[in-house]
């Protein structure tokens, strides 16, 4: 009987989806702010060009008067839709003399460069349309600080908007520039993570809770500019999972590599479960 010889074409399918989680993993450990929205990338399914999700307004309760019938009430139903429109892409060429005479590893590093941007990249798209978003209507959602700059009082401040507008108490964040974070570890109000017990797990980038609220630090919040948010304020959904490519580049003598996503999101609830604090417009 002839041998059965497993070629690379046998194990490409294998190969990209071994990389494939592993950049998803990566992208999860690298992002800071990914971890506290809405992933419903569950609803993206291939073909659709959006995916739409349901909301509705409230009921309000009627007191009943002796031998007068209630009037049937009716909810009203409208949707937010998130556009699949995000088509992210990190490609680098590396020439086949730099790769032979280098002495580190230039695919595998270029390759984890590639994650880090990608992951920092979500975290952007996810801060912009954050701030594009918010609320601007009565309530308004956009607070100027109570001082000169950012203290533990605004983070209150803003807590009391999501209150009044009955926005649920868990699953709220607070996200800062690494500048605010120095405010809030020289406040006592600050309890440190390392604290409040390890029953519950750490989110990556989470350094304490304020108010009951984990506390995220990240570069791309910018500074001046905190915001304080519910999990369901903004949906973000990956149609296309981190997918790598290469082919060979004859014209350079090397070989052009390539990682990209397909993913799409959008602020929820006309952005009244955000508030933007700041002196900034």
């Amino acid at each position: 009987m002839a041998d059965a010889i497993t070629g690379s074409t046998d194990v490409s399918s294998v190969g990209q989806l071994a990389i494939a989680a592993l950049v998803q993993r990566n992208l999860i450990a690298k992002s800071k702010l990914l971890g506290t929205v809405w992933d419903l990338s569950s609803l993206a399914m291939p073909g659709d060009k959006s995916v739409s999700i349901p909301k509705m307004s409230n009921f309000t309760v009627v007191k009943k008067t002796s031998e007068t019938p209630v009037d049937a009430a009716q909810l009203t139903y409208t949707v937010d839709t998130i556009d699949f429109d995000q088509q992210a892409v990190v490609q680098w060429l590396i020439e086949k003399r730099a790769s032979l005479q280098s002495r580190v590893a230039l695919s595998e590093m270029n390759f984890q460069r590639a994650v880090d941007a990608h992951a920092k990249q979500v975290d952007t798209d996810i801060h912009a349309a954050m701030i594009a978003g918010v609320s601007a209507a009565a309530p308004d959602h956009i607070v100027a600080f109570a001082g000169a700059s950012f203290a533990a009082v605004d983070c209150s401040n803003a807590r009391l908007l999501l209150d009044q507008q009955d926005v649920p108490e868990d699953n709220r964040f607070f996200a800062v520039n690494p500048a605010e974070e120095k405010t809030l570890l020289d406040d006592s109000s600050f309890i440190d993570a390392s604290k409040y017990g390890s029953s519950r797990p750490i989110q990556n980038g989470e350094i304490g809770m304020i108010y009951g609220a984990p506390v995220i630090k990240t570069t791309v919040v910018t500074a001046g500019r905190p915001l304080y948010y519910h999990r369901e304020s903004l949906a973000i959904a990956f149609q296309q999972d981190p997918m790598f490519e290469s082919e060979s580049s004859l014209a350079n003598l090397g070989t052009r590599y390539s990682l990209d996503q397909l993913y799409g999101l959008e602020v929820l609830q006309s952005g009244k479960m955000i508030v933007r604090m700041g002196n900034a417009a």
